[in-house]
């Protein structure tokens, strides 16, 4: 990795947990103007696309992964977001792709997209059942609080809001999440469902 692919790496972490995906889309095209032929640039610029155009579907974002799937076929960034990019459209092509990312790479973050992929579209048994395996395969502490945190917020999407606590608060004993604005939104919902 280069020293502006490092630099630019930073700044977009740091875009990404502020929220900030415009300009992220901006920063990334700007870099791909100088490295076009860059798949972690175009891998970035799909992510923040994607999330530009949820809930619906960005066929941009779409498009751009599935070119980086025919350049290279084991690409499990790629495969897990053209799921997920199917998905926020409620669209049952998300299945395969996700199971794709599953078969080539078993592992809590393939399975964790899993869930995040029926979650979205409405499988919840399906989802419960691949955010508690995911869960139960984390490598630390703080990535499994990440992982319940996102199985939180299927049952706030189910408007099963003690569940949701539940899930929650055990997830706070394992990280803290001061400072996050995603994470922010989804405490505030779960506090205001609850009665706290």
């Amino acid at each position: 990795m280069t020293t502006t692919e490092r630099k630019l790496k930073m700044e977009l972490i740091m875009l990404k947990q502020q929220g900030e995906y415009k300009k992220g889309i901006r920063a990334v095209r700007a870099f791909l103007k100088k490295y076009p032929t860059s798949t972690w640039g175009k891998l970035e610029l799909a992510f923040f696309l994607y999330h530009v155009a949820m809930p619906k579907r960005s066929d941009q974002a779409i498009q751009i992964y599935r070119h980086v799937l025919n350049e290279d076929i084991y690409a499990m960034h790629a495969l897990q977001f053209l799921s997920r990019a199917y998905a926020s459209a409620k669209d049952l092509k998300a299945i395969p792709f996700a199971e794709v990312a599953y078969l080539l790479f078993s592992n809590s973050i393939t399975e964790n997209n899993l869930a995040n992929v029926y979650h979205m579209l409405r499988h919840y048994e399906k989802a419960e059942y691949w955010y508690r395996v995911c869960i139960r395969h984390a490598q630390t502490k703080d990535e499994a609080a990440v992982l319940k945190i996102n199985f939180a917020s299927m049952y706030c999407d189910m408007k099963q809001y003690k569940k949701a606590d539940k899930l929650f608060h055990k997830a706070l004993r394992e990280k803290k999440f001061v400072g996050n604005p995603v994470y922010a939104k989804l405490v505030a919902r779960i506090k205001k469902q609850v009665g706290e």
